[in-house]
């Protein structure tokens, strides 16, 4: 593993006429940080965390090269894909490409869940398996982005099985997620179509 960057930190000067001493603004940044980890690697990371009113407040950013299948919970734990999208997640097998993510997030870090992120991860050459069954999605490129208000899928390409496959997709982020999906492709097999309900009783002739 290999680490480079710059740490600063700095705080109000303390006055020890004052007892008992009050909580003081502070901070704390992590400027042009890279690295790598195994395959993966990380560039321009940025982070800064203050304590201001006596809450802390936590700001990053970045850029992440990752390798899925080497560290899926890289991508599982490490952006807000939760929701009705977080179980299928859960259930994917990487197994080969790799993903370029330009990632921001801010809030105060002791409630994660209410914080603000937002970003892209960028698809490239992907191939991945449910462990639900289904047929394996091969060669998948294109955009993924993510904000409080949901998730894009933007020209993403790719093979399911062998059949050429475009996917255009967006999912909100409310209680009652609503999914809007839509896949064109320019040559269907009919093998492709088994462990897909409804479909998978078809008989093509």
């Amino acid at each position: 593993t290999q680490l480079k960057g710059k740490i600063n930190f700095d705080h109000a000067p303390i006055d020890p006429k004052i007892t008992p001493a009050p909580v003081l603004p502070w901070r704390v940044s992590f400027e042009d940080f890279s690295g790598n980890f195994g395959k993966n690697s990380f560039s321009n990371l940025k982070s800064d965390i203050s304590l201001l009113n006596g809450k802390p407040f936590l700001r990053s950013s970045g850029k992440l090269k990752l390798r899925p299948e080497e560290n899926p919970v890289a991508l599982t734990d490490s952006f807000p894909l939760e929701g009705e999208f977080q179980p299928y997640l859960q259930q994917t097998l990487f197994m080969d490409g790799t993903i370029l993510a330009d990632f921001h997030s801010e809030g105060n870090p002791m409630t994660p869940e209410i914080s603000k992120d937002w970003g892209v991860l960028e698809l490239k050459d992907l191939k991945l398996k449910s462990i639900k069954g289904f047929q394996a999605l091969s060669n998948l490129s294109g955009a993924l982005i993510y904000s409080e208000k949901g998730i894009k899928l933007k020209n993403v390409r790719g093979d399911y099985g062998k059949s050429p496959i475009k996917l255009e997709a967006e999912i909100d982020s409310s209680a009652n997620a609503v999914w809007s999906v839509r896949a064109a492709t320019s040559e269907l097999y009919a093998e492709d179509l088994k462990d897909i309900p409804f479909f998978e009783n078809l008989e093509f002739v």
